[in-house]
């Protein structure tokens, strides 16, 4: 995979646009948290829109039919990094299924490979990222996404 320069916001906000206009029973907000627009980081742009449509799909897919669906996204930076959470507030992830839910060949779902999250953790530790997660059955479930800011030297 060939990573270049690239702002995350640019990705993330491309991405949001299909969800926005394909799913009216949801309701997807992003917050910005950085004075600029600007969040650059070295990456592969097809690897990292694949990361973020598995995991806002995933979130849109854990509200219940019955629920009026909530996905909050931001964006906050550290010195050093971007994070990314996507909070929803679906049905949570099982106790017994947590520890499992990055393996390959692990789905809770009736179709598909399962190859979703295992998928997004080895793109993403693949950019020197990481992925993990905060999940309440009453509440919903936030996926956090680290992404090293691009230095400048």
């Amino acid at each position: 995979a060939i990573r270049r320069e690239a702002n995350v916001i640019d990705l993330l906000e491309s991405c949001l646009d299909f969800y926005r206009n394909n799913e009216e029973d949801v309701k997807i907000e992003f917050r910005c948290h950085l004075h600029e627009k600007k969040a650059f980081v070295l990456l592969d742009k097809d690897q990292m829109l694949r990361v973020f449509n598995n995991i806002i799909r995933n979130a849109v897919q854990s509200i219940p039919t019955d629920r009026e669906g909530k996905i909050l996204i931001e964006l906050k930076e550290t010195e050093l990094k971007y994070i990314i959470s996507v909070l929803d507030n679906g049905v949570g992830i099982p106790e017994n299924i947590r520890d499992n839910i990055f393996s390959p060949n692990f789905t809770t779902k009736n179709s598909g490979m399962g190859l979703g999250l295992a998928m997004t953790k080895t793109i993403l530790e693949n950019m020197d990222g990481s992925i993990y997660f905060d999940t309440d059955q009453t509440e919903g479930t936030t996926f956090y996404i680290e992404l090293n800011k691009l230095t400048v030297i």
